[in-house]
């Protein structure tokens, strides 16, 4: 029977290989639990939204957190324009329920895709309540940082919204002179 023999350099290396895919797996394990607490930290906004307990937001947001809002209702940015957001929308849909379809996470970023429904019993862009429900989607990206939303972006289905609940986009006329664009007003339904 013949011994095998392995000289130290070749051991050495072997060992220094098995560190290496060591330390690469605690880094992978580190990612993936820093990826499932910033989804946590997300989706806490969601519950915010269904619960109305916008006290929620304070805890989850950096103090200079930055709102990139489409909601041109909403003036300024910080944790008091994402609450002034949140208010306009459980105001005009006190019934409210976000469902979160998939979020996923990489590196600092979180993506949510969710599902907002709602009836539309309390004031919407400046139109009277109609009493109808509305089902639109929505993505939310954002930034985490040591535990805390420092950003927030947010595209949504506005426009099948005010479908959903009748009203309609009305162009005004302008001259050919005219270089500005067309407004769109909202028409409330009848």
């Amino acid at each position: 029977m013949m011994k095998k023999h392995f000289s130290l350099p070749l051991l050495l290396a072997i060992l220094g290989m098995s560190l290496q895919f060591t330390a690469c797996n605690d880094a992978r394990l580190k990612l993936a639990e820093q990826a499932v607490a910033n989804k946590a930290t997300c989706r806490k906004t969601v519950e915010a939204m269904n619960t109305g307990d916008l006290s929620v937001l304070d805890s989850v947001m950096a103090p200079d957190y930055i709102e990139h809002t489409p909601d041109e209702s909403v003036e300024g940015t910080g944790i008091a324009a994402l609450k002034e957001s949140y208010t306009i929308m459980r105001t005009a849909f006190p019934d409210v329920h976000v469902e979160v379809i998939n979020a996923t996470a990489e590196g600092d970023r979180v993506m949510i895709h969710q599902t907002f429904t709602g009836t539309n019993t309390g004031l919407f862009a400046g139109m009277p309540p109609t009493g109808k429900a509305v089902k639109s989607d929505a993505v939310d990206i954002f930034a985490v940082k040591d535990g805390k939303i420092t950003e927030h972006w947010a595209v949504y289905d506005g426009m099948g919204m005010m479908i959903q609940l009748g009203f309609e986009m009305v162009p005004i006329t302008q001259s050919r002179d005219s270089a500005a664009a067309p407004e769109m007003p909202i028409n409330s339904p009848n």
